[in-house]
Order: structure tokens, then C-alpha cells, then sequence
């Protein structure tokens, strides 16, 4: 939807910046859009990362007709990515918008729930409602699992609900089948 490329990393921040997206590509800007619909483009934001730029696709067609519409996106494109940008005004993805609950009305992101727990060396898989999120760990106690869980975010243990898996389902390329998981509800 937006070519080849909406951002870059300079080498020179290779390892600095590890992890990162880096900055919009010459010619392009990108930014945050929060839950109220601001744009924001200072450090520490989170939303849902947004693009603008000419390389920016003018809509979809079906058929023939729908080439007349002209540039419905108006060189703008909502990516779907939750992003946070750093202090250097670096673009960092966190996360999916549809992965996304809230828990005592507070956004939780399922994708950082994840990544909090493997960096604390738990193979796992998060999906959710508002005000449950269910852990997938194939190598943990509930009451273990439910502390760290509750500990890292401050949440009552009741929100988490920690089921026992001998291996999560990932398709060919490894990626985890989260649909899979929604049948085990």
C-alpha cells in the first residue's frame, strides 16, 4: 500500500537501534495516531503508526470503474501497526491494532505482553477479551506464570488466565496460529 518502503535506518544507528523501523523515507512523515485521533510526533507517543507520502497507494480496484474514483487514500496510510517513538524520534512497531484489549480500561497490547514474557524466557502466546487475557505457555505453572504477569503490569492475577499447551500451533514460516488458540477458549 505504500511501494517498497516508508522507512529506513541509517547505518550509522545499526546497533543502536536495534529493533527499530527506524525514520520515514526523504519525502515521507510518519507519526502516531492515538485512540482520540491525534496525531503525535514526539518522543515517548504510541498509537497506531501512520504514514504520508507520495508512494502511497491511490485505493483499490475491483474492476474498471473504480479507476475513476481518483486517490481516495489522499497519500495517507494507517499501517494497523502500534508503534511508540523513542526519544530520538525513531519509530519502533510494539504491536497489531487488532491485537490489541483493554483491561480495566487500560490498553493492553497482546504482541508486548508476549515479548515481555519471552524476555523473562517463556515460550508463550497471548490472545484476549477486555478484562481477560489468556497466556498459552507450554513450560510454566499458572500460579507462575499468573504472578510474573500480574508483576509486570500491575493487573490483579484474576485477569490472566494461564492454560497449559505441549506446543503452540505455528504455521511453515513459524508464526504462531492465534486462531488455533481461540478454539481452545
Amino acid at each position: 500500500e505504500a511501494t517498497a518502503r516508508m522507512a529506513y535506518l541509517p547505518p550509522e544507528f545499526a546497533l543502536e537501534k536495534v529493533g527499530s523501523v527506524g525514520i520515514a523515507i526523504p519525502g515521507g512523515r510518519m507519526a502516531v495516531l492515538d485512540e482520540a485521533g491525534t496525531i503525535h510526533d514526539n518522543p515517548g507517543a504510541l498509537g497506531e503508526l501512520v504514514y504520508w507520502g507520495a508512494n502511497v497507494t491511490m485505493g483499490y480496484a475491483s474492476e474498471a470503474g473504480d479507476l475513476m474514483h481518483g486517490d481516495e487514500f489522499e497519500g495517507c496510510l494507517q499501517t494497523g501497526d502500534i508503534a511508540r517513538i523513542d526519544e530520538d524520534g525513531f519509530f519502533e512497531i510494539v504491536g497489531r491494532k487488532k491485537r490489541i484489549v483493554k483491561v480495566y480500561g487500560n490498553r493492553v497490547g497482546l504482541d508486548e505482553m508476549e515479548n515481555m514474557l519471552r524476555a523473562e524466557g517463556y515460550s508463550v502466546a497471548c490472545i484476549g477479551k477486555d478484562d481477560l487475557v489468556t497466556i498459552f505457555c507450554d513450560s510454566a505453572s499458572f500460579e507462575e506464570l499468573a504472578d510474573l504477569a500480574s508483576k509486570k503490569t500491575g493487573f490483579p492475577k484474576r485477569v490472566f488466565n494461564v492454560k497449559s499447551i505441549d506446543s503452540l500451533p505455528r504455521n511453515e514460516s513459524g508464526k504462531i496460529l492465534y486462531s488455533e488458540l481461540s478454539a481452545w477458549l
